[in-house]
């Protein structure tokens, strides 16, 4: 009797060895899967930080809004005096052919 769960036991110890061999073969692709995705996440944050900085060197040409309300305001103001020029000179036309009119 002795003899069989020596021969029970062997047969234990030996699938608990092949349970163990099949884990560290398991944890072996584990390591290297995660190995893995470690390096194509290091890749992927190193080209969202490169797509960061040149968004952040695109910023630094835009107008800022400061600038635009000046070079705006400027522009409004200059619409303004040629505005004015202009019906400055219909009135002035207007007077002239009045005259013109009255002096024939």
């Amino acid at each position: 009797m002795k003899k069989e769960n020596t021969c029970w036991e062997d047969e234990c110890v030996v699938a608990l060895k092949v349970s163990l061999a099949h884990l560290e073969e398991r944890m072996v692709a584990s390591e290297k899967l995660v190995c893995a995705s470690e390096e194509k996440t290091a890749a992927r944050l190193e080209s969202l930080n490169e797509f960061r900085g040149l968004v952040k060197d695109q910023q630094a040409t835009f107008l800022t809004k400061a600038e635009f309300e000046a070079k705006h305001q400027l522009i409004e103001t200059k619409l303004d005096s040629l505005a004015r020029f202009m019906w400055i000179t219909i009135g002035g036309l207007a007077v002239f052919e009045a005259i013109l009119r009255f002096i024939h």
